[in-house]
């Protein structure tokens, strides 16, 4: 009996606990489909194999760090206004030649600016800078 009972304040606690994790995802999306300086857009590397890809806002603080597994892509979430300013830096991980590519799309899907795609070689890298996307 009193298994049960812990077991029942255990899965309470656990949903008490998500429910108010995703409450604060609630207003996100509100700023997701706004138009103007909050606008959410999509960074999107798509690699032919094993690459580290790390994104910068700034020369001096980097904030995100992505491995990005063979033959996929991974997406990630950028704002709109910071898109002149960040740079995109992606070093080969694999024994063979590596190509990758950028995409840059709006909240509504629209592609906004392409880089690539660049061939790195063994362990080599690349940097690519979005300055003239915006």
């Amino acid at each position: 009996m009193m298994q049960r009972k812990k077991g029942m304040v255990f899965y309470g606690g656990i949903v008490a606990l998500a429910a108010f994790s995703l409450s604060l995802l609630w207003p996100t999306d509100a700023y997701a489909q706004t138009e103007g300086a909050g606008t959410v857009c999509v960074l999107q590397v798509i690699a032919s194999g094993n690459v580290m890809a790390v994104i910068v806002d700034d020369t001096r603080d980097i904030d995100l760090a992505v491995l990005v597994p063979p033959d996929n892509v991974a997406n990630l979430p950028i704002r709109c206004v910071d898109l002149d300013r960040i740079g995109l830096a992606v070093a080969n991980q694999e024994a063979f030649q590596v190509s990758f590519s950028a995409h840059v799309y709006t909240n509504q899907g629209v592609l906004t600016c392409s880089k690539g795609p660049f061939n790195m070689a063994p362990n080599g890298g690349r940097g690519v800078a979005f300055k003239d996307c915006s």
